[in-house]
């Protein structure tokens, strides 16, 4: 993992959405098993973004994830439902 950049928290603040510049991709975590001695047992899932990611933020109404990619000038967005329940 590359040049982790940004990170927005779940609205109940049990995820953790961080982006990482170097791989093109938006990681997420279960910020209550960070930590433990499990090492990335709070490793939920990697998903790709656009060039070089620098901006993470969630919208609580809507259950998307936007992710502000500044190499390839654009956002993407990440359907959450399962994570914001």
């Amino acid at each position: 993992s590359d040049s982790a950049s940004a990170v927005a928290f779940s609205p109940l603040g049990d995820y953790a959405f961080v982006t990482l510049q170097g791989n093109d991709e938006v990681v997420v975590f279960d910020a209550l098993a960070v930590g433990s001695a499990s090492g990335l047992g709070g490793l939920v899932t990697r998903l790709g973004a656009g060039q070089a990611p620098q901006g993470v933020c969630g919208d609580a109404a809507t259950n998307r994830v936007f992710v502000m990619n500044l190499m390839s000038r654009s956002a993407t967005a990440f359907e959450a439902d399962a994570l914001y329940r």
